[in-house]
């Protein structure tokens, strides 16, 4: 479940990023942290760790996202 979640959460960032940008390919740019929360998430998904995975989550949950994401 957490990692549908996760794909959910990926997939809102992106619509978000683009029903709020005037460009044509606007990316969501993440902050540091939450690059290395979402890096440490992934790497619980694929260890099967999911305390990894959730301690990732958060992490990335609190980090903050430039430009409005």
């Amino acid at each position: 479940m957490q990692t549908e979640g996760n794909l959910e959460n990926e997939s809102a960032q992106w619509k978000y990023k683009q029903a709020t940008s005037d460009g044509v390919a606007a990316v969501p740019v993440p902050s540091v942290e939450g690059v290395k929360g979402k890096a440490e998430s992934v790497i619980g998904m694929m260890l099967g760790d999911q305390s990894r995975q959730m301690d990732g989550n958060m992490k990335a949950e609190k980090a903050a996202w430039k430009d409005g994401v």
